[in-house]
């Protein structure tokens, strides 16, 4: 009877983890990074953003923190709940202007949950300047 139940008790403690596990899946799946199409931007052209700003965004900002170091999204996000904003941000390359699309996701509690570009490129070129 003991055997019995100490099996129960571990099938039913791996089928928990495993369930877990999918619903983390699901949930980092959910929020892989989608970037609206350029069309779509509000705030036409984007903008040079202060590059010593974008290296502060972090985890467990909030959105006026997050506002008062990038500035209000470029793109119509909408108004309640809004989990991404999206930028879409210029730097100098040499005699070029290179464009870079940006996103903070916020998590349930509306704090920074992360910061995704979406070329690599846009992130080496902030990262090393």
């Amino acid at each position: 009877m003991r055997k019995k139940l100490i099996g129960a008790y571990c099938k039913g403690a791996c089928m928990a983890a495993a369930l877990l596990s999918v619903a983390a899946l699901a949930k980092a799946q959910e929020a892989a990074p989608v970037f609206p199409p350029l069309s779509a931007i509000t705030l036409k052209g984007g903008v040079f953003p202060i590059q010593g700003n974008l290296r502060k965004v972090a985890i467990g900002l909030n959105k006026d923190q997050t506002r008062d170091l990038l500035g209000v999204p470029h793109f119509d996000e909408g108004f309640w709940r809004v989990r991404a904003w999206n930028y879409l941000f210029k730097f100098r390359k040499g005699n070029d202007i290179v464009s870079c699309q940006y996103q903070v996701q916020f998590d349930d509690d509306m704090l920074v949950a992360g910061a995704y570009w979406k070329e690599q490129e846009c992130a080496n070129f902030v990262a090393s300047n």
